[in-house]
């Protein structure tokens, strides 16, 4: 019997039924690891985006957030970027939530920070 267990072991190991894991690629382990990185990654795009276009749709910001983070991460839920992008919009943060012409919401940096 544990000749044929062997046997199977090395058959697994050789066919797809063992996941290939990439060395070079750092992933989180936890849910906090998972958070620090993906509040990160949605400050750094918000940061790049609106200091080049001045601002961002936040529909816009909401999903390619959320496409980064998973790309980059493995995780990135809309609902999870969605609490990230009111903490980076809030009363005390560098952006803010403004109406446009459109009134469509759109994130700016905040003025004065």
């Amino acid at each position: 019997m544990q000749i044929r267990a062997r046997d199977k072991l090395k058959e697994n190991e050789d066919g797809n039924f063992v996941r290939e894991i990439k060395p070079e690629v750092k992933m989180p382990t936890s849910e906090i690891d998972i958070n620090m990185s993906n509040s990160e990654i949605t400050r750094q795009y918000l940061e790049e985006v609106i200091n080049t276009d001045g601002s961002i749709q936040f529909s816009d910001a909401l999903n390619s957030s959320a496409f980064l983070c998973k790309d980059k991460t493995g995780h990135g839920s809309q609902q999870a970027i969605r609490n990230y992008i009111q903490m980076l919009t809030s009363s005390v943060a560098p952006f803010m939530v403004i109406l446009d012409e459109k009134k469509k919401k759109i994130i700016v940096k905040r003025s004065g920070k």
